[in-house]
C-alpha cells in the first residue's frame, strides 16, 4: 500500500513539473505570411483534428530531409483571428 502511494505521488509530481515547464515555454518556431505557415522556417501542412477528449486542434507538420517537426495548436492557445487563419489553411 505504501509503495503504490509513493509511486502515484511521483507520477503526480512529474505531471505537475511537466505541465509548468511546458506552460512556461512561450518561444514559438511557428511563423506565417499571407499564404503559407512555416514551422522552423520550413513550409508546413496543417490538419484539423480532435483530441481524445474532443478538444479541437490544428496539427502542424513540416518535413525535413531526416524526418519532420510537428506541433499541436489548441484553439484556446491562440486568438480567434489566428485560429480562423489556420483553419482556412487546413487540408
Amino acid at each position: 500500500m505504501e509503495q503504490s502511494a509513493i509511486t502515484y505521488g511521483f507520477v503526480l509530481l512529474g505531471a505537475v513539473i511537466q505541465y509548468f515547464s511546458t506552460k512556461r515555454q512561450c518561444n514559438s518556431n511557428l511563423t506565417a505570411d499571407d499564404e503559407e505557415v512555416y514551422l522552423f522556417n520550413i513550409p508546413a501542412a496543417l490538419r484539423y483534428q480532435k483530441s481524445l477528449t474532443g478538444r479541437p486542434y490544428v496539427r502542424i507538420t513540416s518535413l525535413t530531409q531526416k524526418g519532420y517537426h510537428r506541433v499541436k495548436v489548441f484553439e484556446s492557445w491562440v486568438s480567434e483571428q489566428d485560429w480562423q487563419f489556420m483553419l482556412a489553411r487546413c487540408t
